[in-house]
């Protein structure tokens, strides 16, 4: 009964990184991680900041070239298990 938050724990963290697939089969493996990942990425919505995405320009010395900075706002459906460090 005291190992069940250790199994628990490696539940989630091997469903939370679906590349652990690769290893036992890499075709099954790679089609999962990638239908995963697809599910996942229909629940996050990105959009660009209006009246500010790419209306900003990076010049050297920051950037070897001028180029617009990308404003974008990314709004994920699903929070996250895991704050992101």
């Amino acid at each position: 009964m005291a190992w069940s938050p250790y199994i628990f724990l490696v539940f989630f963290v091997l469903l939370w990184n679906p590349d652990w697939m690769t290893v036992v089969s890499p075709e099954a493996g790679k089609s999962a991680a990638t239908a995963i990942k697809a599910a996942l990425n229909d629940l996050t919505w990105r959009f660009g900041w209006p009246g500010l995405h790419n209306l900003v320009v990076r010049m050297p010395p920051v950037t070897k070239v001028a180029s617009p900075y990308d404003a974008t706002y990314t709004f994920n459906r699903v929070p996250p298990l895991v704050p992101r460090v």
